[in-house]
């Protein structure tokens, strides 16, 4: 009987309360700090500087098949006609609701356009667990210039194998 092949190791499993950032702003990703009464999905966006103290911390909460539900302000997060909502009403059919957080390197300092050594950590992709075309969160837009409203986060096919700055997010302890 031949050895079975190794597993590759699990990823480093997140649960709990956190903060998720967008990489590419530097802007803290949540709810909006005033939202309408209604059971209309609500929007999950990039608050601007003036706006990141009402930020929502993020419930992460691991499923046995290394997704993830996301949720803010006890609202799950789901992807609909390319934009990031909470849902809040239960009798909505879920769209997108589990996640794939994938581990991937950021430098924090550059030299002449390449990354310093040692100034690298770590942040996440966030995509959805359907396999089809695995849509992923992102910053729409000029990113480059603070907003001062908040600024909606896409989800957006993943046509590409690489990924841009503005795909990426920080997800910290909160």
């Amino acid at each position: 009987m031949a050895p079975r092949p190794m597993a590759p190791p699990a990823p480093e499993a997140l649960s709990g309360t956190y903060m998720i950032t967008s990489v590419s702003t530097g802007l803290k990703v949540s709810r909006l700090p005033v939202e309408d009464k209604s059971g209309k999905p609500k929007i999950i966006a990039v608050l601007p500087r003036h706006q990141e103290k009402y930020a929502i911390p993020w419930q992460i909460i691991p499923n046995s098949d290394g997704t993830y539900t996301m949720m803010n302000r006890g609202a799950s997060a789901h992807a609909y006609d390319g934009a990031l909502f909470a849902k809040i009403n239960p009798g909505v059919p879920p769209l997108f609701a589990r996640w794939k957080l994938t581990k991937v390197p950021v430098a924090k300092a550059f030299n002449g356009g390449q990354p310093l050594p040692g100034s690298e950590e770590y942040a996440y992709i966030i995509e959805s667990a359907d396999e089809s075309d695995k849509p992923r969160w992102s910053v729409a837009g000029d990113v480059g210039r603070e907003p001062r409203d908040p600024k909606q986060i896409a989800v957006t096919p993943s046509s590409i194998q690489g990924y841009t700055r503005s795909q990426i997010f920080f997800i910290t302890k909160a």
